[in-house]
Parts: C-alpha cells; sequence; structure tokens
C-alpha cells in the first residue's frame, strides 16, 4: 500500500470514529429524555384481583410534578 492510501484509509477511519462518537452522544441525550418521560409515570397493580395473574389490572398513572 502506498502512503496516500493509508492516509485516506485513516482518515475514513476517523471520519467513522468521530461519526460513531456523535451518535452515541445523541441517543445516551435521547435515552436521558426517555427515562425522564417514564418517571413521570407509575404503576398502581389492583390487589383486589388475586384470584389469578390474568385477573390482575394494572394501570398506569401519570405523576403530577
Amino acid at each position: 500500500m502506498t502512503t496516500y492510501k493509508l492516509d485516506r484509509m485513516t482518515q475514513q477511519n476517523n471520519a467513522m470514529v468521530e461519526e460513531s462518537t456523535a451518535m452515541t452522544h445523541r441517543l445516551s441525550n435521547e435515552a436521558s429524555g426517555l427515562s425522564e418521560l417514564v418517571a413521570q409515570f407509575r404503576i398502581a397493580c389492583d390487589q383486589a384481583a388475586e384470584s389469578s395473574p390474568a385477573d390482575n389490572r394494572v394501570e398506569f398513572v401519570r405523576r403530577r410534578v
């Protein structure tokens, strides 16, 4: 391989690393935002229906902030 080809390949690899890093930060921010949205909800299980797990009701209630 010539020096030119090695340099070009190194630049391409560098660009891919930069894109991967940017995407990682973006996904991390989106995950944090989703976590904050999910934290607004709590799960309230209806304990009255104890005959079988299929009878249990799950209710999603939005927390008041």
